[in-house]
């Protein structure tokens, strides 16, 4: 019986480290922004290290948190619905869904100096795309864009933003948010079927 209390206990401390590293851990209906991991030869015991992105941004923006009804972002601030992000700018983008994106819904992205690095297109969730009229649009203006489903668009919007890249997000929150990932989730059955069949 302290054996399985033991390995219980010890699975617990597995699944608290396991979601406090995890990227695509999901908390309280927001998807967390991913981690990067690092290797160094210069790192004596050669162990790799985790650091946390948004901790690395500092005055730069960076999306925390993706709930259906907006974005956390690093400094404290919630954005309801879509939004336009720059590295040091937010502002609400009016477009409800990714079949309302239009060229005159990105026309401001095609006026901006310097010009883009890259646009960041967040369609919301999976599967969701946007019309060969927005492709060439931005074929036309030479801009260089990704369009990617909302969550990984906002990791990608963040990396970009880290680099120092000018960069800029147009994102579209998602219906369909993942609260937990499978792993995570079938760890946590697991253990609570231990616990019941402990004697």
């Amino acid at each position: 019986m302290m054996l399985n209390r033991w390995k219980s206990f010890s699975s617990c401390i597995y699944g608290a480290a396991k979601q406090s590293v995890c990227s695509s851990v999901r908390t309280r209906g927001l998807s967390v922004t991913p981690q990067r991991l690092e290797y160094s030869e210069h790192n004596e015991d050669q162990k790799t290290t985790v650091t946390f992105l948004n901790r690395e941004m500092g005055d730069m923006i960076s999306v925390d948190g993706i709930s259906q009804y907006g974005f956390h972002l690093n400094s404290g601030v919630v954005v309801l619905g879509p939004m336009a992000v720059f590295p040091r700018t937010v502002l609400g983008w009016n477009v409800p869904s990714a079949p309302h994106i239009t060229p005159a819904s990105l026309a401001l992205f095609a006026i901006l100096e310097p010009r883009l690095d890259c646009l960041v297109i967040g369609t919301g969730d999976r599967g969701t795309t946007v019309s060969k009229e927005v492709i060439a649009f931005l074929r036309q203006k030479k801009i260089s864009f990704e369009i990617l489903p909302t969550e990984q668009a906002a990791a990608t919007f963040n990396f970009m933003n880290l680099e120092r890249r000018c960069v800029a997000g147009a994102l579209i929150p998602p219906v369909d948010v993942r609260l937990v990932d499978r792993d995570y989730e079938q760890h946590q059955k697991s253990q609570r079927q231990a616990l019941l069949e402990e004697p």
